[in-house]
């Protein structure tokens, strides 16, 4: 297991993170900097989701090129608990993800089902459990068994939501 937190530039709390090993979350909706952190790269989907305004594409794909090469993975662009819709838009991007970046996690999100995404899933994409937390809490043992089937990386993202 690796576990990841958001990027934060305190001190104190980045010496208690490597002190555990630890790894940074980054958001592509934030300051860019990794701390000299091994980190994982998030397209900042939910960060624009909470301040309710539109993703933007430009700011990833900045942030896509400058820290992708580095990140132990990325989380092409999705829409939080959208379903069909946030599956298509990952889809559009994981190409681009793949050519900079060694791994890509897509972001399930509510109404998503394991079989959308099984054929999709392997060695260098994987499963980012976003969505609702109602519906995070209730699929996340599918997920779990869909990533240890299909040999692929899990994150569970938001778990201090609960």
């Amino acid at each position: 297991m690796i576990l990841y937190a958001s990027r934060t530039g305190t001190r104190r709390n980045l010496a208690a993170l490597r002190g555990r090993g630890w790894r940074l979350l980054v958001s592509a909706a934030a300051c860019l900097r990794t701390e000299g952190f091994p980190y994982a790269l998030d397209n900042g989907a939910w960060s624009y989701f909470q301040a309710g305004q539109p993703f933007d594409e430009r700011r990833f794909s900045v942030a896509l090129r400058k820290l992708g090469a580095g990140a132990d993975w990325a989380v092409p662009p999705d829409i939080v608990a959208g379903g069909s819709a946030s599956l298509a838009l990952s889809l559009r991007w994981l190409r681009p993800v793949l050519d900079d970046c060694q791994r890509a996690l897509l972001a399930v999100q509510d109404g998503m089902l394991p079989e959308h995404v099984r054929h999709l899933l392997g060695p260098r994409v994987g499963i980012f459990i976003g969505g609702s937390t109602p519906w995070k809490l209730a699929t996340l043992p599918g997920w779990g068994r869909l990533a240890r089937e299909v040999g692929c990386w899990l994150h569970l993202a938001r778990v201090h939501s609960q």
